[in-house]
């Protein structure tokens, strides 16, 4: 017996021997004893030829539902590069704006500029554009706005911005 399932070995029967009485076939593990005869009985190679396998109809039911759930897949890859190009524009755009708003923090109160516009940098991110405005007296906002073009879906384009804003004190 192996688990719970007894294998029935064809061809080996013992009827009428002490421990077996119904003539049942003989277990794997060889308790009930090796007395038999040999009888002209064939091991069947499929039980139920019937239930052996797949029909054709549902390999091809399984293979019209893997089409569908592949092409849904192949219709959000574009969505989830898209979002991903945006994340990176904006990840670009807030720290180029940290920087340049690192800078005026640095120039000190007395070097604020009024307005200032121009590209960022030759190379990778000369797409980008910043502007810094400062307004009011004591305490000055300073905004420092970062811009870039984008394309979006059928053709349009337009651009996305980023703000920092702060205020800024004169301590002398």
């Amino acid at each position: 017996m192996i688990g719970n399932q007894v294998i029935r070995l064809s061809g080996y029967q013992g009827k009428g021997e002490k421990g077996n009485p119904e003539g049942q076939a003989y277990g794997a593990d060889g308790r009930s004893g090796n007395k038999g005869k040999i009888t002209d009985t064939p091991i069947p190679r499929f039980p139920d030829s019937r239930k052996a396998g797949f029909t054709v109809l549902e390999v091809m039911i399984a293979l019209i539902i893997l089409a569908v759930a592949l092409l849904a897949l192949l219709r959000v890859m574009p969505m989830g590069l898209k979002a991903s190009k945006l994340g990176e524009d904006l990840t670009t755009a807030t720290l180029l704006a940290q920087r340049r708003m690192e800078e005026i923090k640095r120039g000190g109160y007395a070097n604020i500029p009024n307005e200032t516009s121009e590209s960022i940098a030759p190379g990778y991110y000369s797409r980008y554009e910043w502007q810094a405005i400062s307004s009011g007296s004591d305490p000055k906002e300073v905004t420092v706005s970062v811009w870039w073009p984008y394309k979006a879906g059928s053709g349009h384009s337009g651009q996305r911005c980023v703000y920092l804003t702060t205020l800024m004190a004169n301590y002398n």
